[in-house]
């Protein structure tokens, strides 16, 4: 196991790398909601579930997105993931 370290630590350009990643699971979570959660607004055009194409392109951005956060939290400050869950 890595040494854990403080996020005062970081430099600056490490800062700005966990930041990104931070952002990243914010806009993709952010996009997978605007596509599942859709709120009926009344007298408005009844809304369209959204292509499967896009619900899979949205969840394989989450994923891609947790694991790049993951991975830099790993890098820079030692931290691991949680243990995934057993079926």
């Amino acid at each position: 196991m890595e040494t854990q370290r403080r996020p005062e630590e970081l430099t600056d350009e490490e800062r700005q790398r966990l930041h990104r990643a931070h952002q990243h699971v914010r806009n993709a979570s952010q996009q997978l909601e605007a596509l599942t959660v859709i709120d009926p607004m009344p007298r408005r055009w009844a809304a369209q579930p959204a292509p499967v194409e896009a619900l899979q392109a949205a969840t394989h951005d989450l994923n891609a997105a947790v694991q790049s956060l993951w991975q830099a939290q790993h890098e820079l400050l030692g931290l691991e993931p949680p243990a995934a869950p057993t079926p």
